[in-house]
């Protein structure tokens, strides 16, 4: 009952953290809103001093008196506003402290009602151990085992084929930067081009470089591109074959790693057949390097949309395996909760049966001796016990009980005497009623 008259708590807390929030940010809008007026307080007062003590040439200002009163007025008018100012910033500040000691207070209660929680759940799973689960019970735990070792097996899953992705990735970027590189080939042949048509001679250095450097990107071009397709064979290589085996139609266009092999050039032929046919060999020459990077920019293209079309097959997997394992999780919830259903039927089970043993008729003239026995090796006498009856009371009453001595949690068991570790006392029809009232608490 009192967990449950706490229930309050957590939306007052975060009703009185959004007050505190507000009226900090209102106290901070007050408080610029002060410091504006008393800034300019002082600007005010020099012009006021300065109109109704004029010198030199303010003597012939017209309407120099109207301009005084006015002048005074606004100066009234900011001494108000910061008097209103201070009373507001006051007045927020108190709401602060008492809004504060409200959220603490709110805090204590919250953490009270989390004991409590915490308390009613040991208790609860404490009887529940007690007694011998049902068979229902023990169906729900094995599904319940089954089903987080199925989630387990797809995240596990999951995760494999995120590192495929970036892997993937990589071979993606390699594979831009070997577009980039003949990008920039396919700049300097046409700048070399442009140099041999237009520079009558006079520019056969800057030709020759530009050719030299056209030739080298195309070479370089070569290596990431073939790393990428390496780097494609390794991404396959950790593809999780289990994969295929649950989703088949997703995972057959799944696997394919094209090893580009593009076209190289060599610059000592080049200036080959510079020297021997001048202009018309640069022409040549430009004209068969144009054709290599075309065509190794159309390969690295065909690579790239593989990669991609890859990229792209592998999200949809990743998006049905995720799918399954929300599936899955929320089985495990269903299953969760009927197994909460479980144990509070098992709870309410055997606390009706107690509570109908208890309520038969007992003898007016019995009585049963007792044993207190520390409840645990290292707690106190004192703070915690056991209370258990011996075979001297009737069958009905040789039961085990178990209790803990907390008055905030249960009431205080009455003894007739002081009850010693190794000591006995004989308890009445009344006690064990107030044993029994502990067990329904």
């Amino acid at each position: 009952e009192e967990y449950n008259s706490l229930s309050y708590v957590l939306n007052s807390i975060k009703q009185t953290d959004n007050e505190i929030v507000k009226s900090e940010t209102s106290k901070k809008s007050y408080q610029t809103a002060l410091a504006r007026n008393r800034k300019q307080q002082p600007k005010v007062s020099k012009r006021i001093q300065r109109n109704e003590h004029p010198r030199f040439l303010h003597y012939m200002q017209i309407g120099r008196e109207e301009k005084v009163k006015r002048l005074k007025a606004e100066m009234q008018k900011l001494l108000g506003e910061e008097e209103k100012y201070v009373g507001t910033i006051k007045a927020l500040e108190n709401s602060l402290i008492q809004l504060r000691a409200t959220r603490q207070d709110l805090q204590a209660k919250s953490n009270r009602r989390q004991m409590l929680y915490s308390t009613s759940k040991q208790m609860f799973d404490r009887v529940v151990k007690s007694f011998p689960p049902t068979s229902r019970l023990q169906q729900i735990l094995s599904s319940i085992a089954a089903q987080a070792l199925e989630i387990a097996k797809e995240e596990h899953l999951l995760n494999q084929i995120d590192q495929v992705i970036v892997t993937l990735r990589r071979a993606q970027e390699y594979y831009q930067q070997s577009q980039r590189m003949l990008q920039q080939a396919r700049a300097s042949n046409t700048g070399a081009a442009f140099t041999n048509f237009a520079d009558g001679g006079g520019f056969e250095l800057l030709e020759t470089m530009q050719q030299a450097n056209r030739d080298q990107l195309i070479n370089q071009a070569q290596r990431p591109a073939t790393e990428a397709g390496i780097i494609m064979q390794q991404a396959w290589t950790m593809f999780p074959s289990i994969a295929r085996q649950r989703y088949p139609a997703i995972c057959s266009q799944i696997g394919r790693a094209p090893l580009p092999k593009l076209r190289s050039a060599h610059f000592t032929n080049t200036l080959g057949v510079k020297f021997i046919a001048g202009d018309i060999g640069d022409a040549f020459n430009d004209a068969y390097a144009a054709g290599k990077i075309r065509e190794n920019m159309d390969i690295v293209r065909q690579c790239m949309f593989i990669c991609d079309n890859q990229i792209q097959l592998l999200g949809a997997l990743r998006q049905a395996v995720a799918s399954t394992i929300e599936t899955m999780t929320q089985n495990l919830e269903k299953l969760k909760s009927q197994e909460q259903s479980e144990r509070q039927q098992i709870f309410n089970t055997n606390r009706a049966n107690i509570c109908n043993h208890y309520a038969t008729s007992v003898p007016n003239s019995f009585s049963a001796t007792a044993t207190a026995i520390p409840f645990s090796a290292t707690a106190p006498a004192a703070s915690s016990s056991a209370l258990y009856l011996d075979a001297s009371a009737p069958p009905r009453y040789s039961t085990l009980v178990s209790y803990q001595q907390d008055p905030q949690a249960i009431p205080p068991v009455t003894l007739t005497a002081p009850c010693e570790h190794s000591g006995k006392d004989t308890h009445s029809k009344q006690e064990l009623y107030n044993l029994k009232l502990i067990l329904d608490t």
